[in-house]
């Protein structure tokens, strides 16, 4: 329930736009003079799409455990329960993805894709853009749910919590949204066992440059001839 959550709200978030590499690695320095304006709108965004997911999921969950389980007090009693749930856990979820998708884009400085001198230095940049989200939402994820279970002594909840929502979520985020994740999933792991490109693709591709199939534009590859392009397309 959690992942169709998240990936319905993900996907209707980024849908046609997530093969792009990301133009935005986080760096602290410079960042401060665009704070406020661009903290504002992804506050609100964040705490939206976290306070939705939230609520669902947490409510369907208790109303579900609920009816299988029986609530004493009838299901009216359960309903209030399960929406009494579902508003706090929102507003928790919320807090958190509002602080995460805030302060990520508030303190990122953008670096022009065309300013790339290859392809592996647009992935590098991607790569620690990525590093940095996933400190960030970890670093977040700790705090907040420091609140919820460090205060109270729940030490064993908290560290599943930080680790499942901050790394988990993280890591999801990193490997389907991101042009490095696309790049460590597909070219490096699938394509390479199913035998559709070798086990160094970035080796590879340098090779065909070398050789003239390949002509580099920017951080990209791209076939020299059309005619070459449409005819591995046949085969």
């Amino acid at each position: 329930m959690g992942a169709l959550v998240c990936g319905l709200i993900l996907g209707f978030a980024y849908a046609g736009g997530a093969d792009e590499p990301s133009d935005e690695p986080l760096r602290f320095a410079d960042a401060i003079r665009e704070f406020r304006r661009r903290l504002a709108p992804r506050l609100a965004i964040g705490f939206a799409g976290g306070f939705g997911g939230g609520l669902v999921f947490w409510f369907a969950v208790t109303l579900v455990f609920g009816l299988a389980g029986g609530v004493p007090g009838g299901f009216t009693a359960l309903l209030t329960d399960s929406l009494k749930t579902g508003i706090e856990s929102g507003l928790g979820y919320g807090l958190i993805l509002g602080l995460t998708y805030g302060l990520a884009g508030a303190l990122a400085r953008p670096v022009p894709v065309t300013s790339a001198v290859s392809p592996s230095a647009l992935l590098k940049t991607d790569r620690k853009a990525v590093a940095h989200q996933l400190l960030v939402n970890t670093l977040i994820f700790g705090l907040v749910g420091g609140i919820f279970y460090g205060l109270r002594g729940d030490y064993l909840d908290w560290l599943v919590f930080v680790v499942t929502g901050g790394l988990g979520i993280g890591l999801a985020y990193a490997f389907s949204l991101t042009a490095w994740g696309h790049w460590v999933i597909l070219a490096r792991i699938w394509l390479p066992l199913t035998g559709h490109l070798p086990r160094n693709p970035a080796a590879f591709l340098k090779e065909a440059h070398r050789r003239g199939v390949l002509c580099q534009v920017g951080a990209v590859y791209q076939f020299r001839h059309v005619r070459l392009q449409g005819r591995l397309t046949e085969k």
